[in-house]
């Protein structure tokens, strides 16, 4: 049992350190303005604009949205370290090429965005499918710490390409001709920097993945003294059951899942959340020009760690009350810090500092919530395959903000579009509140469970 402990234990804090590599995708809020003032500065591609930032989340976010349900495939057949180390690769791959694509935007999106986010999409279901192995009574839980990971990505290396491209911490003093506000650096110590930055992230990346992946190893039998009754819908207590569970959990294939409406309810859910996801990832930086650089990256780093506290929070909310309960809550709290987002942004630091918080640690609750009510509904043994095709709304909402950004940032401005956001959200809470109208029953406590059996 004590081995079995220790197993659980280093394969789900390997695997959380894991998708700390992986969760660097949310630097690209910090980087971004690094790499479009190059551009702009260095390659003299004028065109490119602030605006034109949403497309490298999105290719991210498609990336790893189109390779996540071939992750989970080759999870399956060849085991979750595999997939964790050519997703590894993958990734760390797209990041090193960069620094010699930084003269086409196209290509840099194709690099840093689509061949980074695929080894991301690769191995990002590894983790969490094998620490649930280990404890599959936990679901929330271990969904929540394991993502927690992937939210903390920013929390150190936003530090480490702002340390190493500005350790002078000098602000963007160069103003586009047709709107004095938008700003981007033209210090030619701090553009140099910027195409060596990446082979440095990269070779970080590598390492760390090869030494994590090395440790997620799977149990050599059923995981800490794991039942066939007890492999059932437990995700609803943080406790290990203590009574006869009403049924038992059904793997249902991916292309049975996706005939029902309680997988068509999580897509739309969690692409409507993808909007408002893609938004604050994307431009929180932008929101607060005016700051010194040194200081927004700090304040980037702390909101990495409201990222990572969220998804733990919100999952560990859905295990002692339902998940339903938890989005509801979760979206009506975001709903308001999305819509008043601009405006505290212009406050003082502080505040913006405070609100950013606010919406990264609601933001992160999407990302326990939505796997671990996967893995409810439709079991573990094909979550990588069919999350991942839940995860393709994430494509989908982050390739909606990029084109509603490029087409109303101008028109509306950075508040019309935060309220637009906020409708969409609002939008998922009507839907979340609805589920019984649906016929739809997510997860309820597990006291509560047993009690109608």
């Amino acid at each position: 049992m004590q081995g079995s402990k220790m197993g659980a234990l280093s394969a789900t804090a390997a695997g959380t350190l894991y998708m700390v590599t992986l969760g660097t995708l949310y630097t690209w809020g910090n980087i971004q303005l690094y790499i479009l003032s190059y551009m702009r500065e260095v390659e003299g591609l004028e065109s490119v604009r602030q605006k034109d930032a949403a497309f490298g989340f999105a290719a991210l976010f498609t990336g790893q949205a189109l390779f996540m349900p071939l992750g989970g495939i080759i999870e399956r057949r060849y085991g979750p370290q595999a997939s964790a180390l050519l997703g590894g690769m993958v990734m760390s791959f797209g990041v090193w090429v960069t620094q010699y694509c930084l003269w086409s935007f196209p290509l840099m999106i194709f690099t840093y965005g689509l061949i980074n986010g695929a080894g991301i999409g690769l191995g990002y279901t590894a983790p969490l499918v094998t620490s649930l192995k280990w404890l599959p009574e936990y679901k929330g839980a271990i969904s929540g710490i394991i993502s927690a990971g992937f939210g903390a990505g920013a929390l150190f290396f936003n530090q480490v390409q702002t340390r190493y491209i500005n350790p002078e911490n000098l602000p963007a003093d160069t103003p586009h001709p047709s709107s004095p506000s938008e700003l981007y650096f033209s210090d030619p110590g701090i553009l140099s920097r910027v195409p060596n930055t990446f082979p440095i992230l990269a070779t970080c990346y590598l390492l760390t993945q090869i030494v994590t992946v090395y440790m997620m190893k799977q149990p050599p039998q059923a995981p800490l003294g794991e039942t066939k009754r007890e492999r059932v819908a437990s995700y609803n207590t943080l406790s290990p059951p203590t009574h006869e569970p009403p049924a038992p959990v059904t793997d249902v294939p991916p292309q049975e899942a996706a005939k029902t409406a309680e997988f068509w309810l999580l897509w739309v859910m969690f692409f409507l959340n993808g909007l408002g996801i893609a938004f604050t990832a994307t431009f929180w930086k932008i929101l607060g020009s005016g700051h010194s650089d040194g200081t927004l990256s700090l304040i980037g780093s702390v909101a990495s760690m409201f990222n990572a506290l969220g998804r733990v929070f919100w999952g560990g909310l859905a295990d002692t009350a339902s998940f339903r309960f938890s989005l509801m809550t979760m979206t009506a709290v975001w709903v308001f810090a999305m819509a008043t987002f601009t405006f505290m942004a212009k406050l003082n630091v502080h505040i913006y500092a405070f609100w950013c918080c606010l919406n990264f640690f609601t933001l992160g609750g999407n990302f326990s919530l939505f796997p671990a009510a996967t893995a409810l509904k439709f079991g573990r043994l094909y979550l990588g395959t069919t999350y991942g095709f839940i995860y393709l709304s994430q494509m989908a909402g982050s390739i909606g903000c990029a084109f509603l950004a490029k087409a109303l940032l101008g028109a509306l401005g950075t508040t019309g579009v935060t309220y637009l956001i906020a409708s969409c959200l609002s939008v998922t809470l009507i839907l979340a509140a609805s589920l019984p109208l649906f016929g739809v029953e997510f997860v309820e406590k597990g006291a509560a469970a047993v009690k109608k059996t």
